[in-house]
């Protein structure tokens, strides 16, 4: 029997309260934090929160919830053998910087219908739609031959600690998919490196270079709005106003906001770009390899400044499949 109709109805009956059950998990920071991080929190407070709240309306809806450690939470529908896992998570990426319409976690609908607020696409808005698809099924009495499972992480965005800590525990339903993305299907994911590279320098060639310190990024998977540089002109013979003029010129290029300021010949350079996620880096601006780029074209011939030089040229700004580091490939 096809039930499409009446879900349809329900869900439309209902879409006050599946935007107020939505808007109360985004108000929450649930990325990962060191603050109130212990055993009973593995993720830190926020994360720990955003799951007691979900478990909180599930339990409210009628369902049974096991909450395994604060690692994820999990409801079942249906009886008999659980053939359906449906993986969502509730911890976000950082806020991060540049936010226009709404602050991260004041979330609003606009007239237009789009929902603004850190979480409403990745992933609170699809695991607030699975579990309003869990409601629909048991209020309106359609019957299900098996079992399906709604689990929710904790930790989704910083390597999937929460999955592996569960499937410690269970075992995995014979089919799964995670709401999440480009919901139904993704076939394939852009290739990931996670790529550490360190160098170390004496104490005189870190003494040596005008380069005081460099700052950039939240997380691996975001593409960085800011990045800061400071720069110590003393003794180099370079003036101010030549940094300037060269981050002028990569600004305009590239299409970022720089902010310059001097006390004496100590010079700050910030860089404002366009953040976003790493899956899509064409459409941001990042403005870590746009910092990079200004540096290098500065006439610093110390052994950071060449390092730089070099890192520049492994990734430089606008170039977003590998090219230059030789990852370069795509397949059928």
């Amino acid at each position: 029997m096809d039930h499409s109709a009446e879900i349809k109805k329900y869900v439309s009956c209902h879409e006050k309260e599946i935007l107020e059950d939505l808007f109360k998990l985004m108000k929450i920071d649930s990325s990962f934090s060191e603050n109130g991080r212990d055993a009973a929190h593995p993720f830190g407070a926020g994360s720990a929160e955003a799951l007691e709240e979900c478990a909180k309306m599930m339990a409210g809806y009628g369902f049974p919830v096991k909450n395994y450690d604060n690692y994820v939470i999990a409801a079942d529908i249906g009886e008999g053998e659980r053939e359906l896992d449906i993986l969502a998570h509730l911890d976000v990426v950082p806020a991060g910087e540049g936010w226009t319409v709404t602050d991260p976690f004041s979330p609003v609908l606009t007239e237009d219908g789009i929902i603004y607020g850190r979480g409403s696409a990745d992933d609170k808005g699809p695991a607030i739609a699975a579990l309003y698809a869990f409601r629909a099924i048991k209020e309106l009495g359609i019957p299900l031959k098996k079992n399906a499972r709604l689990i929710m992480g904790g930790c989704e965005e910083l390597g999937l600690g929460d999955l592996e800590y569960y499937f410690e525990r269970e075992p995995h339903a014979r089919y799964s998919f995670s709401p999440d993305a480009d919901y139904p299907l993704i076939n394939a994911e852009r290739g990931i490196s996670g790529t550490d590279i360190k160098t170390v320098f004496t104490d005189e060639e870190a003494g040596a270079s005008p380069i005081v310190s460099i700052h950039s990024g939240l997380r691996r998977n975001m593409v960085p709005y800011s990045a800061a540089a400071v720069i110590d002109t003393a003794g180099c013979g370079l003036d101010p106003g030549a940094i300037a003029a060269v981050a002028a010129s990569v600004a305009k290029r590239s299409g970022t906001g720089i902010e310059i300021t001097s006390d004496g010949s100590v010079v700050k350079l910030d860089v404002r770009g366009v953040g976003g996620h790493a899956s899509i880096p064409e459409s941001s601006v990042n403005s870590l390899t746009c910092l990079m780029e200004i540096i290098s074209a500065l006439p610093f011939t110390d052994k950071v400044s060449e390092t730089v030089r070099a890192f520049s040229r492994l990734y430089p700004f606008g170039v977003y499949h590998g090219e230059a580091v030789g990852i370069d490939m795509e397949d059928k």
